[in-house]
C-alpha cells in the first residue's frame, strides 16, 4: 500500500498528491506552504526540490536564475587563424615580398597570408610571423616581429614601399629558418 513520501501514513483517510517521485499527502503539502492552486501543480516538483518548503523552493529558484541570468560568455581570439579579409593594398605588399623572396632565391613555399589578428593581417613563413601588414585609409604600415630592431612599424605610402625594407625581410627569413 502507498504512503506518503514525507510523513509515511496511509491515504486510506488523506487525499494523495503525484509529485515527480512519489506521492505526498494533502496535509504534508500545506505543511510545506502549497496552497489550492499550487496543489494541482505538485507533479512538476520531486520531493527533493521541495522537502525544505515552498518559499525556500522559490528563493532557492530566484538565486539559480539571477546567477544564470548574471552569466556572459565571450570569445576572445588568442592568434588562431580567421578567415583572410584583407584590402587589396595588404595584399599587393604581401604579393611584392613573395615576389622579392622568390626573386632572390629563398624558399617561398613556407610563405602565407593569413589573419590572426582583426588589427593586421600577417605574413607568415612557416608557423612563425615575417611580417604584419596594415594597409587602410586610416593606417599603412609593416612590422617585422622576428628582428629585434625592427619591431616597431614602418610606415609605408604605396604597397611596393615593402621593398625599401629588403633587408628586414632577408634578416626575418634568416632568423625564422635559424630557429625552425
Amino acid at each position: 500500500m502507498a504512503k506518503c513520501i514525507r510523513c509515511g501514513g496511509s491515504f486510506l483517510t488523506r487525499s494523495k498528491h503525484q509529485l515527480k517521485d512519489g506521492l505526498i499527502c494533502g496535509k504534508c503539502l500545506k505543511e510545506l506552504g502549497f496552497d489550492k492552486e499550487d496543489i494541482r501543480l505538485s507533479q512538476i516538483y520531486s520531493y527533493d526540490e521541495i522537502k525544505d518548503g515552498l518559499d525556500v523552493y522559490y528563493k532557492k529558484q530566484q538565486i539559480k536564475d539571477e546567477a544564470i541570468g548574471s552569466v556572459s560568455v565571450s570569445i576572445q581570439n588568442h592568434g588562431q587563424e580567421r578567415d583572410l579579409i584583407c584590402t587589396e593594398e595588404e595584399r599587393a605588399v604581401y604579393d611584392y615580398m613573395a615576389r622579392f623572396l622568390k626573386d632572390i632565391n629563398a624558399d617561398v613555399s613556407p610563405l602565407q597570408l593569413v589573419r590572426v589578428s582583426d588589427d593586421y593581417v600577417t605574413a607568415k613563413y612557416g608557423e612563425w610571423d615575417l611580417a604584419r601588414i596594415k594597409y587602410t585609409n586610416r593606417a599603412k604600415w609593416i612590422k617585422f616581429p622576428t628582428v629585434e630592431a625592427a619591431k616597431e612599424k614602418h610606415g609605408i605610402e604605396n604597397p611596393d614601399d615593402v621593398l625599401r625594407f629588403h633587408q628586414l625581410i632577408i634578416e626575418s627569413v634568416n632568423h625564422i629558418e635559424k630557429y625552425s
